[in-house]
């Protein structure tokens, strides 16, 4: 218990730094904004939603806590080729890009080849 009576000290340190109820709520609409002004291929859109369905089936969640719809639909329209394109994704970190990226790149990549 070296800490509770001052003789250690404890640092702590967060990776990213926590987010407020205001900013959480302005990235839901930057995210719907940058749908609706992005031009979306719709047949790429249905194809990662499918994609989305799986992966939320598979892990037992709701799909909008996969990807919403809008960052979907900025997916199909910067079709990232990669890890760090797939991060200038909106709606997208690091920790969902960490877990879906190679899916959804491979997703991607198999649709433009056919």
């Amino acid at each position: 218990f070296p800490v509770l009576f001052g003789k250690e000290k404890l640092i702590m340190s967060f990776k990213e730094p926590p987010i407020t109820k205001k900013e959480r709520k302005n990235r839901g609409r930057k995210a719907e904004k940058v749908a609706e002004d992005a031009t979306c291929d719709e047949g790429l859109y249905e194809r990662l939603r499918a994609l989305r369905y799986e992966i939320a089936s598979e892990e037992q969640v709701p799909a909008y806590i996969v990807f919403s719809n809008s960052t979907l639909r900025d997916m199909a329209a910067k079709k990232p080729r990669n890890s760090a394109e797939f991060l200038e994704v909106s709606g997208v970190g690091r920790m969902k890009a960490e877990k879906y990226s190679e899916r959804f790149i491979k997703a991607i990549l198999g649709y433009e080849n056919e």
